[in-house]
């Protein structure tokens, strides 16, 4: 094996210029590698000399990747772009780079061989992903498509259009959307794990957004949790208890799948609303709709990251907010962006490195928190929101206050980093260690 090894670094490409044979080179290097790798993983497992040569391997990796995508990250947009009318979403992005480019990212075949590993014996395939959506990221030009392509509506929101704006109501597995008058309510209803983020309601619920976005008579959105079946809340409302642990540790939370589809989607969605490249009829889509969260019992994790991109927040005096993912060795989301931003450095680091819960008893719930008012004034509060919201000059001003708060080539720089990080985080050894323990 280590003679395999000693070929295999000996073997690193030296760049020539030309952007096929280079590209193609670097993902040779690169398919030889990961071979070796996943030979390693059954092999020499336990030897720590092992270990050492793999963490030196994906180093090497890394840093041509890079490499060549720094040199030619618009040949390989524009490569993939000859294959589609406008740039793809994401997951099909990635998919077709790496058809396009085989070892420029890991195959599809060798991810979910690797997701289907324990925790502890990953390889972390995925993270050439995050290294190649850093680097597209980073580009301005690819870059730019690639947020524009993650704002534009789903295709499954624009087949539900026409019967939300003819019923006014849409049932997901996940959550349930209704049109109240000018309000677009959307109800999470992911019970018996207390609204923990998944897949499934994450798809739910930026198709949701996007409905909301692009109906005309839907001026507002609200955000709330349901009630729950969970024993321990049975019958309360709650609205979100962030990230599912138990489908991270099944290897159902992916880098492109969930982490970087939720940021650029749902999340970028509530925040600046659809694309400008979009086709609707109301142009406030495109600009964004005004959006109220409530919160009820507690916003974790996910949930809180939800708060941080809505324009008012109602809260029961008895719910409590968290960032638990420094305690689960995870990045929360844009959390430390938009933190920073709202409550200043010195209290963004107290909320993001502790995973303490704050109440209404504690200033910086109400830093967070609109109005704090109990259960029973919730719907006046919420109903009050909604009549302020709604009107012309909001959406003016609100378009104006994203500009300043936080502009696109500062959400894109941001996101390259996240990319890296959160995906070396996914499969970093403590992050294993703790998942583990907590089942």
């Amino acid at each position: 094996m280590m003679h395999d090894l000693q070929g295999w670094f000996a073997s690193c490409p030296e760049f020539s210029g030309d952007p096929e044979g280079d590209l193609r080179r670097a993902g040779s290097f690169c398919s030889s590698g990961e071979a070796l790798l996943d030979k390693q993983s059954g092999e020499e497992k336990h030897s720590g000399e092992a270990s050492q040569a793999r963490l030196q391997m994906t180093k090497t990796m890394r840093k041509l990747r890079i490499e060549v995508l720094s040199r030619y990250a618009h040949v390989v947009h524009d490569t993939i772009n000859q294959r589609f009318d406008n740039t793809p979403r994401l997951a099909e992005y990635v998919a077709t780079a790496a058809e396009l480019f085989p070892g420029l990212l890991s195959s599809k075949d060798a991810i979910e061989s690797d997701r289907k590993r324990s925790l502890g014996q990953r390889i972390g395939f995925e993270l050439a992903q995050g290294v190649f959506i850093s680097m597209m990221l980073k580009n301005t030009k690819a870059g730019e498509a690639i947020l524009d392509a993650m704002r534009r509506p789903t295709a499954r929101a624009v087949k539900l259009l026409s019967r939300y704006e003819a019923s006014g109501t849409v049932r997901f597995e996940t959550l349930t959307l209704e049109r109240d008058g000018t309000a677009g309510r959307i109800t999470l209803q992911n019970s018996s794990s207390l609204n923990a983020e998944d897949v499934n309601l994450v798809e739910d619920l930026e198709t949701a957004i996007d409905l909301v976005l692009l109906d005309d008579e839907t001026r507002v959105g609200v955000l709330r949790g349901g009630k729950m079946s969970h024993p321990k809340y049975l019958g309360r409302r709650v609205f979100c208890a962030g990230l599912n642990l138990h489908a991270l540790r099944g290897g159902q939370i992916s880098l492109i799948g969930f982490m970087l589809t939720r940021e650029l989607g749902l999340m970028r969605k509530l925040r600046v609303g659809l694309s400008s490249s979009a086709e609707v009829s109301d142009q406030s889509a495109k600009f964004g709709k005004p959006w109220i969260g409530v919160v009820e019992s507690f916003a974790i994790g996910g949930g809180l990251q939800m708060l941080l991109n809505m324009d008012f927040i109602v809260a029961e005096d008895r719910a409590f907010v968290s960032l638990p993912a420094s305690n689960e060795g995870l990045v929360p989301g844009l959390a430390n962006l938009r933190l920073v931003r709202q409550l200043g450095g010195r209290d963004a680091r107290k909320l993001v490195y502790s995973g303490e819960r704050y109440s209404a008893a504690d200033p910086l719930f109400h830093r967070i928190c609109d109005r704090v008012v109990p259960p029973d004034a919730i719907d006046q509060e919420v109903t009050a929101a909604i009549g302020k919201l709604e009107t012309p000059s909001v959406y003016a001003s609100r378009r104006l206050i994203e500009l300043a708060e936080e502009p696109e080539d500062v959400f894109r720089t941001h996101m390259a980093e996240f990319a890296v990080i959160q995906g070396e985080r996914l499969h970093s050894a403590d992050v294993a260690a703790k998942l583990a323990a907590s089942d």
